[in-house]
């Protein structure tokens, strides 16, 4: 007698862990771009505004991101990998240098009192 047997992806749970297998990979391909491009888009964001100093500690902390993290979390692979990922841009963006000069600006504003560069606008 002869018997036909299923491949074996149409067996439930293996057809279940491939499709998860693939959502996972799907999710990473499109996760470590998005993060980057919020990065860059915040860092020129800020740079426009002047408030962050892009200088040789900025290209160092950008390096460490991007050539050193990013491969880490990528070997490491998963939502565990990503969440790494996640937490070393937002770390990294925080150390970035930025401006004494906004910082004092920030105060000045929290405290009621107009900035430099609009006393400057109002003495002319």
């Amino acid at each position: 007698m002869l018997s036909i047997q299923a491949p074996s992806c149409f067996y439930p749970p293996s057809c279940i862990r491939q499709f998860s297998d693939l959502l996972i990979k799907m999710v990473e391909l499109a996760f470590y771009p998005a993060v980057a491009l919020m990065y860059f888009f915040a860092v020129m964001r800020a740079s426009k505004e002047n408030l962050v100093e892009l200088d040789d500690r900025a290209s160092l902390n950008v390096f460490c991101l991007f050539v050193l993290c990013q491969p880490l979390c990528l070997v490491v692979g998963s939502y565990t990998g990503m969440l790494m990922y996640l937490i070393t841009a937002l770390v990294s963006y925080y150390f970035l240098p930025w401006s004494a000069t906004a910082a004092a600006e920030d105060k000045d504003a929290k405290d009621g009192k107009p900035s430099k560069k609009k006393k400057r606008e109002k003495m002319n």
